[in-house]
Formats: C-alpha cells, sequence, structure tokens
C-alpha cells in the first residue's frame, strides 16, 4: 500500500492563508451584525424615549391628581388609624414592638412623642 504524500510547506501555508481569510470573513460578519444589531437597538431606544415624552404631560397631570386626592381623603384616614394603633398599644404593651417595627417607616404618620414612657420602678433596696 503506498503512503499518501506529506504535504508541502507551500501548500500547509496557502491551506492556513485560507482559513484565516475565512476567519477574517466571519470575523467582519459578526462585527457587521453586532454593529446592526445595536443600531436596532438604539432605534428603539429612541422611539421609547420620545412616546414617553409625548405620554409624560397627561401622566404628570394624572400623578398630580392622584397626589391631591390622596392628600385630601387617604391621608386623614391613615393618620386617624395610626393613631388609634398607638392608642391600642398604650393599653396593650405586648402590641407596642409589633408597632415599632412600622415606626420608621411611617413616621410621618405618626404623631411624635406619642411613646409612652416605661413606669417608673424605684431601684432595688429602697423603701418604695
Amino acid at each position: 500500500m503506498p503512503r499518501p504524500a506529506e504535504p508541502t510547506d507551500r501548500a500547509v501555508l496557502e491551506f492556513l492563508a485560507w482559513r484565516c481569510d475565512r476567519l477574517q470573513t466571519l470575523f467582519q460578519f459578526a462585527l457587521a451584525g453586532l454593529i446592526l444589531l445595536s443600531a436596532a437597538l438604539n432605534i428603539f431606544l429612541y422611539k421609547q424615549m420620545r412616546l414617553v415624552r409625548i405620554q409624560i404631560p397627561s401622566h404628570r397631570d394624572a400623578a398630580i391628581r392622584y397626589a391631591m386626592e390622596f392628600n385630601r381623603r387617604d391621608d386623614a384616614t391613615i393618620r386617624s388609624f395610626v393613631m388609634r394603633l398607638e392608642q391600642f398599644a398604650a393599653a396593650n404593651p405586648d402590641f407596642r414592638p409589633i408597632l415599632d417595627q412600622y415606626r420608621t417607616p411611617l413616621s410621618a404618620y405618626f404623631v411624635p412623642g406619642a411613646q409612652k414612657a416605661a413606669p417608673f420602678q424605684p431601684p432595688a433596696g429602697t423603701n418604695k
């Protein structure tokens, strides 16, 4: 059985040059695709931004109306509810730790100084 001929250096170099050209072409197509994809994304984001800018005035008016309605109607209800919770916590000391968990996030609705001080207990070893 005859042995196949070994490739020459010139054939190896031509094959490597061809592979390099193919790789360069592949890279160029990938780069072109990436540029097209980023251009399409930028166009989409620009259209969305323009659409939002058109809608902002009407939504701003609605948000202002909702905020005014909340301040007029719901704010008083929430303050009344929190005041009743504080009264309940004053009557039921075991509820105070639960209410204190919400004191920081709802600080606008809690009355400052509404926490009752603990009853005075004389130090141990006194007559009273």
